[in-house]
């Protein structure tokens, strides 16, 4: 049922109401608002990548997002590749994709675009924390693990996603980030996460001013207290876990479908004039 408007009540509520906008202007623009609102947020019949879409944060934005309409991809390291299937009012196509690996990127991309006229939306999600390790104890190999997921798969698969929005002139991009990106994870030795975090920060803004011309808006998700794959090490312990809910302004730990909503308003047409952001989410964290 359609919402009342201010000023006029609900049709649906008095017998008989039948408004009549061509005497009120306000009422015109009042209903065309209302009417335009419903485009504004729908993704249906959109086509969505999403790397890391197995497990955690990345299955909660590919299921989400099917789930109200949109064609999703979902991408990860762990899939079997699967044929189509419904989701909600939407489709869900899995397909198996290591993001640090340069030809399986740009094959699966050609496989997405022999499918596909194009990509409206790359929800760059797919992410390793490691084992927190000291400073002074780390090996390269481990850092350039972490980079090479991190860092280096968000730019193999963002660079394939332009190439294919460039000719359409529009696209949206969307990395998952961390809060751990913006300041230190005090106490978890992190670093070779945290700064590739960090990274993911500045390269957001760079690409939003860089990709502007062609019509690509370019944004981030970072997240905290969201129980998820990542940091199964971590929830696993129930100190750390106390002290991070205590950390958090809204007192909680959430699951990732607390993502969806803020997903979904960024792969949408009510986002089309942000870019060069990232989105905290995080119950306050940041806040303080």
């Amino acid at each position: 049922m359609r919402p009342s408007l201010p000023g006029r009540p609900s049709s649906s509520t008095v017998a008989g109401y039948a408004p009549n906008y061509s005497q009120c202007q306000n009422c015109r623009i009042a209903e065309a608002i209302v009417l335009n609102l419903e485009s504004l947020f729908d993704i249906a019949g959109r086509h969505i990548v999403v790397t890391g879409g197995a497990s955690g944060i990345g299955e909660a934005i590919a299921r989400g997002l099917a789930t109200l309409g949109a064609l999703v991809f979902s991408l990860d390291n762990v899939h079997e590749d699967m044929a189509p299937k419904k989701e909600g009012m939407g489709t869900l196509i899995q397909m198996h994709l290591d993001v640090s690996d340069e030809e399986q990127v740009r094959t699966v991309f050609r496989r997405i675009t022999a499918e596909v006229s194009g990509v409206d939306a790359l929800f760059s999600n797919a992410g390793i924390s490691g084992k927190p390790i000291p400073f002074q104890s780390l090996t390269i190999q481990e850092w350039q693990r972490i980079h090479s997921v991190n860092l280096d798969g968000t730019f193999l698969v963002a660079r394939e996603a332009v190439r294919i929005m460039e000719p359409a002139r529009r696209g949206k991009l969307v990395f998952t980030n961390s809060v751990w990106g913006f300041v230190a994870a005090s106490g978890v030795a992190l670093s070779p996460y945290a700064s590739s975090k960090g990274a993911l920060v500045n390269l957001i803004r760079h690409l939003a001013v860089e990709l502007a011309p062609l019509g690509i808006t370019v944004n981030g998700i970072a997240p905290a207290g969201i129980r998820t794959r990542i940091a199964d090490g971590f929830y696993d312990d129930p100190d750390a876990v106390e002290l991070l809910r205590r950390s958090i302004p809204l007192g909680r730990i959430v699951e990732a479908d607390t993502i969806i909503g803020t997903a979904a308003y960024l792969a949408s047409s009510a986002s089309d004039h942000m870019t060069g952001h990232t989105m905290v989410v995080d119950g306050g964290l940041l806040a303080q």
